[in-house]
């Protein structure tokens, strides 16, 4: 609990020291905000072309893409900082954090907090509740109840493969655009149907990168869908015990990873 208060109290530090310049912090926020729509731009190009993606229409895409662009960018104002993992092991600077009495893990996530990722949060919600207000969802407990679940879920995954794929830093000089391939290159692949892919690549980010969890299983019973993947049926409810497994194997990783560290040896 102590540790928690004090990583909390480097987080708002970092948070209020953007905050003292809001004519730039404004300014990031709304550049985001329009920047990271260019992704849902792509979505669009595609349904001028079909009126159908793999039998998806252009309001259920978007449920996948708002629900797991919403996670991602909640993720990324925290979990983005591991993107400098790799320069703090190459210049040695790591070893600043092992001589502290805090957790390894919530000092580097604690090295910077990007607020400006709000206005991709915001742009993400405003595509879902689009996608929402278009579709005819048979809202009941048991749905609504899987919608939180899907989102809350889909953060923990997100956060988890931020921390295995950055852990690659300790094993692999300049790991960056390795984890990236991983973090944001699955955050691509989680906007759309898993049936447009390849059975390998569906069997790959299910049971081994589990991005299928995201939004498309859990979407299958929102939105009354069949799967076109023929997965069991029971996949749908499992995001949740996925994301509890993912953080369990994260954790294990990033120990792993920390003995490995050496130092430069300068």
């Amino acid at each position: 609990m102590a540790d928690a208060a004090v990583f909390l109290r480097l987080a708002g530090s970092r948070v209020r020291a953007q905050f003292s310049y809001r004519l730039s912090f404004l300014l990031q926020i709304v550049g985001a905000f329009l920047l990271s729509f260019l992704d849902f731009v792509a979505i669009l190009v595609i349904f001028l072309h079909l009126p159908r993606l793999a039998h998806w229409t252009l309001p259920e895409v978007a449920f996948l893409y708002g629900s797991s662009y919403v996670a991602f960018k909640a993720g990324d104002v925290i979990g983005g900082n591991l993107d400098k993992l790799p320069l703090l092991i190459r210049m040695g600077t790591f070893d600043q954090v092992l001589t502290r009495p805090l957790g390894t893990l919530g000092q580097t996530l604690t090295v910077d907090i990007d607020i400006r990722h709000v206005g991709g949060i915001v742009q993400g919600l405003v595509v879902l509740l689009y996608s929402i207000s278009r579709l005819h969802i048979a809202w009941d407990p048991v749905r609504a109840v899987m919608f939180v679940a899907m989102i809350a879920s889909a953060l923990v995954i997100y956060g988890a493969i931020w921390v295995s794929a950055n852990a690659v830093s300790f094993w692999v000089m300049d790991a960056r655009e390795v984890a990236n391939s991983v973090t944001y290159g699955g955050n691509f692949l989680s906007q759309y149907p898993m049936s447009i892919y390849s059975i390998w690549m569906r069997r790959l980010f299910a049971y081994v990168i589990p991005i299928a969890f995201v939004s498309y299983y859990p979407a299958l019973y929102i939105l009354g869908k069949t799967d076109a993947t023929h997965s069991p049926f029971v996949l749908r409810f499992l995001s949740p015990l996925v994301a509890v497994a993912s953080v369990i194997v994260a954790r294990f990783i990033w120990r792993m990873a920390v003995r490995r560290y050496r130092s430069t040896g300068s």
